[in-house]
């Protein structure tokens, strides 16, 4: 017996959000299939971090984003060991003087 995970799109998190604010986590829960704790999530989300949170991971955007920052992490990462080479180097040149 296999489970399929629904996903929820931003604007139905949204309206989801908006019921539970209105008539309450379980009302909400109960009407739209989805468990009280991942409502509450969205609802932390939403507080802290605005609408932009509620996207998910599987946004095309979100996903252009996250390959933007490894590259850019990658980057960064190589300069910082190229600078660690030099300064290991220097060390070694200094002591031997």
């Amino acid at each position: 017996m296999g489970t399929h995970r629904k996903t929820w799109s931003k604007s139905e998190k949204l309206e989801i959000i908006s019921l539970a604010k209105k008539e309450g986590v379980l009302k909400a829960s109960r009407q739209y299939d989805v468990s009280q704790p991942s409502i509450y999530k969205w609802m932390d989300l939403l507080e802290i971090n605005g609408e932009t949170s509620l996207e998910g991971l599987h946004s095309p955007e979100l996903r252009r984003e996250n390959k933007k920052l490894i590259t850019e992490n990658k980057q960064l990462k190589e300069m910082n060991a190229e600078k660690e080479l030099k300064i290991r180097i220097l060390e070694q040149l200094l002591k031997k003087k």
